[in-house]
């Protein structure tokens, strides 16, 4: 097929012309005859996606380069098994595709400056599921008061809310590290399939610790931590450490700084999928 770009009616008819009358009109018209290495749906100009096929097996990996969080599905035109690998949580998990008219697609929810691998394995049957359903029995737990915090020249009282460091006595002008401890408690661990701690808007870098574990560390948003595997029954214990800007000592700008939330626990109890 050859398409050909003209005025609307003066491009002479022949088999296996399409004719178009604005070169703009070219992306379409070659999505009526060619099947794209990948698509996304909704597409999305700020995911970056890169496909590399190495001893048989298909690797996609997207960025989200944007500032927003995308949530959508992408099909591609390898049809098989698809694996999720996650760079930032270091797992490989069996990843369950949409059934589609127009073919199955992945599910994919990216957020700011976060990146996937989807690995497709054209000789193994993919797993499709018919229906899915999520976020059942979600709970959320807000820690907004009770932080107990270590660093500062004068001692802040728990129950004042999260603020910026810029805006507390003593510390306009302070680079450095102040901990952050508090406290949560959950009844039945066994139940949670997910769990997601969520701290809010951070400046600028954040480890975290619960039970006295290392949760992991992230210098930019979103500050969210997978924090299923380290929860027990009661009373569970949280420690935050927030290191900011240099620029404030140096500089002696008063730019925001530490943790100012607002700090979330979500809990999800199960997730159904029926599969074919």
């Amino acid at each position: 097929t050859v398409i050909v770009c003209g005025e609307a009616g003066k491009v002479e008819a022949r088999q296996n012309y399409y004719p178009i009358s604005d070169f703009e009109q070219v992306v379409n018209a070659l999505d009526r005859f060619v099947l794209r290495d990948a698509a996304l749906f909704p597409a999305s100009a700020d995911l970056r996606v890169s496909h590399v096929c190495k001893e048989g097996l298909h690797f996609y990996m997207l960025v989200n380069e944007g500032e927003q969080l995308y949530h959508g599905t992408l099909q591609t035109n390898i049809f098989g098994k698809v694996h999720k690998w996650d760079p930032w949580a270091g797992t490989i998990v069996e990843q369950c595709l949409e059934g589609h008219e127009q073919g199955p697609r992945i599910p994919l929810q990216l957020d700011r400056r976060q990146s996937i691998v989807f690995c497709v394995d054209p000789l193994q049957k993919p797993v499709i599921a018919d229906h899915v359903q999520s976020k059942l029995n979600e709970q959320k737990i807000e820690l907004h008061s009770g932080w107990r915090v270590n660093g500062t020249v004068n001692a802040i009282d728990p129950e004042t809310p999260l603020s910026s460091w810029a805006d507390w006595s003593g510390m306009e002008h302070f680079s450095g590290t102040v901990t952050y401890h508090n406290t949560f408690d959950l009844k039945d661990v066994q139940e949670i399939q997910s769990a997601v701690l969520d701290l809010g808007d951070v400046h600028e870098i954040a480890q975290v610790w619960i039970n006295d574990q290392e949760a992991g560390v992230i210098l930019w948003s979103p500050y969210q931590f997978d924090i299923r595997g380290f929860l027990k029954a009661g009373t569970n214990q949280i420690k935050v450490e927030v290191t900011n800007s240099m620029a404030n000592r140096f500089d002696e700008l008063m730019l925001p700084s530490g943790l100012l939330g607002p700090v979330t626990i979500t809990t999800n109890n199960k997730q159904e999928r029926v599969a074919r």
